[in-house]
């Protein structure tokens, strides 16, 4: 008690003569030391290298260490499938240079401006053959308007890379054919550009849920008479498209379907491929949804029809089309019409052990699923207080207590049994991010059934030191190697209840000795977590203090802001001495 009240006052001592007051201006989170919404190096994390797992981190981070939890591991394809969702923060984290908020106004900028993409490629490659042509917008925003007076503006990727993509390679395949300056190649530009004008308008469109969308459709014209029949068949292909593109999708469905009946056109197998996705982009646009819906609604019937059209073409070899897209097209189906079955699939391919050859598409499924279902309930600890039906006083908008959100947590952890069952991915998945206590039973009584890494690192994150189970638990975390992808995790949460529970000389002991194997693993929060546990351990003042530093992962402080104004102030020459640049890299934390 000594040693924590002579500590407290000593840093009380250090900080308080630079403390200010201000009356009013902006919010400043603290420096980060901790990164609680990701890894520190997504690369090294998607090879295995975890660091000390945290519930916060997202859903699809966590079904990656689930797999290696799990003892698989994921392929060089798969790891470079792996996309780890960054902050705003973070994409535009301001430099410790004295230009950083040029530097961050510029990324700010970047971030927002529409990069190029394959609409401009296409631009590109048709300037070659023809006059240029006015950008293109391959998104269409629109209107959607409820008789209840709701208004929402919404937008969706009309034309997407495939198209534009798909035109280059015809275009150049039509130039060797007819010749660059030829008039049937004059012609096909025209009728494509008809096409493309149909992806999006700068003036939005208006949708009502209970009729299509209305739109002004622009159309090839037909082939003349005299043309190749090549060119007739393109005619025809870029009419069903420019009908699929201004939402004639009834119409695209017909053209499509009469174009795969002609075996001697080119487009005969993206044709049936398309009449798939026209009855998918039906089921979505003609279907009712309000404003407050999670998830978009859908016509069953027009998407149980589009999984019966992609089911029978598995069986063929279609050409133009590979075996992977109708795959692909058919999955985002079935996760709507047969969500659980397709959910056991997705939490068996990503569990592995075996190479999953749809793994960024079967991840961003799962984790798509999992946040439209769970997002809206208290599931996590940082759980917007909106989402507790707590009765408060009028007018009381103070934050939540955390004995007001237990019942919350408790609640939708119970609401959420089925979906939990469907897979022990999920169940994982779930119980891992959940603080209620039934998640810490359930995680419990799942490490004693299967005595496996994964329900080992969820049950000691929630173990608290008067829980009966902490010495099986800390027993169990030291057997861990430090080869496996669990073992830092395991590691820290055993040290802190070795703390916890009185044992400080000896979580210090292994603290010590397992301090270069910490550092080599290369994550940064991970040290300063057990820098801070080796602080708590320390049986001296001075052996606390000495542990007291670590280093910044993040300047997000109004420290750090300071120090950003001032090194703005010294671009001018009469001012460089006012100021000097921090260069160290940590602080007591």
């Amino acid at each position: 008690m000594k040693l924590l009240f002579s500590l407290v006052l000593f840093l009380a001592a250090i900080t308080l003569p630079f403390l200010d007051v201000q009356a009013c201006g902006p919010d400043f989170s603290p420096d980060v030391f901790v990164r609680t919404l990701h890894a520190d190096l997504p690369t090294d994390y998607a090879a295995g290298k975890l660091g000390v797992l945290l519930p916060s981190y997202p859903r699809a981070d966590l079904a990656v260490a689930y797999r290696y939890l799990n003892g698989g591991t994921l392929t060089a394809e798969e790891q470079r499938a792996y996309h780890p969702a960054l902050s705003l923060a973070e994409e535009v984290r301001e430099d410790d240079d004295a230009d950083a908020n040029q530097a961050a106004a510029a990324a700010t900028t970047a971030q927002y401006a529409e990069p190029p993409g394959p609409a401009d490629e296409w631009l590109k490659e048709r300037a070659r053959y023809a006059p240029p042509q006015p950008d293109l917008h391959p998104v269409r925003e629109y209107n959607m308007i409820y008789t209840a007076g709701f208004f929402l503006a919404a937008n969706y990727e009309n034309c997407q890379a495939d198209a534009f993509s798909t035109a280059v390679v015809t275009l150049n395949s039509r130039a060797k054919t007819w010749g660059a300056k030829s008039a049937e190649l004059a012609d096909w530009i025209k009728g494509q550009d008809a096409v493309f004008s149909n992806c999006g308008h700068s003036s939005q469109d208006t949708y009502f849920p209970d009729k299509r969308i209305v739109i002004y459709p622009s159309s090839p014209v037909a082939a003349p008479a005299n043309s190749p029949a090549l060119l007739g068949q393109d005619r025809a292909y870029q009419i069903a498209a420019a009908q699929f593109y201004s939402a004639q999708l009834a119409a695209a469905r017909t053209s499509f379907q009469a174009i795969a009946q002609d075996e001697t056109s080119p487009w005969r197998g993206i044709a049936c491929y398309l009449v798939a996705r026209a009855l998918i982009r039906e089921a979505f646009l003609t279907a009712k949804n309000g404003p407050d819906d999670v998830m978009a609604s859908f016509d069953l019937d027009l998407m149980k029809q589009a999984q019966r059209e992609l089911e029978s073409m598995r069986a063929e070899h279609l050409p133009g089309i590979s075996s992977h897209a109708v795959q692909n097209l058919l999955n985002l189906v079935r996760i709507r019409t047969e969500p659980q079955a397709r959910l056991r699939e997705i939490s068996t391919a990503l569990a592995g052990p075996k190479t999953d050859p749809y793994y960024q598409e079967d991840l961003g499924d799962l984790t798509w699923y999992l946040n439209v279902k769970l997002d809206s309930l208290p599931i996590r600890e940082d759980a917007d207080d909106g989402y507790f039906n707590v009765q408060r006083p009028k007018d009381d908008y103070s934050p939540l207590k955390p004995e007001q959100k237990i019942p919350g947590f408790e609640k939708a952890f119970k609401d959420v049994a089925d979906l939990r069952s469907v897979s022990p991915l999920v169940d994982w998945l779930v119980t891992f991010q959940s603080p209620s206590q039934a998640a810490k039973k359930h995680g419990l009584a799942e490490w004693k059934r299967t005595d496996s890494a994964p329900w080992l690192a969820a049950t000691l994150i929630k173990a608290s030191p008067s829980d009966p189970s902490v010495p099986d638990l800390i027993d169990a975390a030291g057997r861990v190697p430090s080869v496996s992808p669990a073992w830092l995790t395991v590691t820290y949460h055993r040290e802190r209840l070795l703390v916890d529970t009185g044992k400080a000389q000896q979580a210090a002991a292994e603290i010590d000795a397992n301090m270069p194997a910490i550092k080599q693993a290369g994550s940064d929060s991970a040290v300063n977590l057990f820098t801070g546990l080796r602080m708590r351990s320390a049986a001296t003042l001075d052996i606390a203090l000495a542990y007291a530093p670590r280093k910044i992962l993040e300047r997000t402080s109004e420290e750090q802001s300071s120090i950003d104004e001032c090194l703005y102030v010294m671009k001018d020459p009469k001012r460089k001495y006012d100021s000097k640049k921090d260069t160290s890299p940590v602080e007591f934390r």
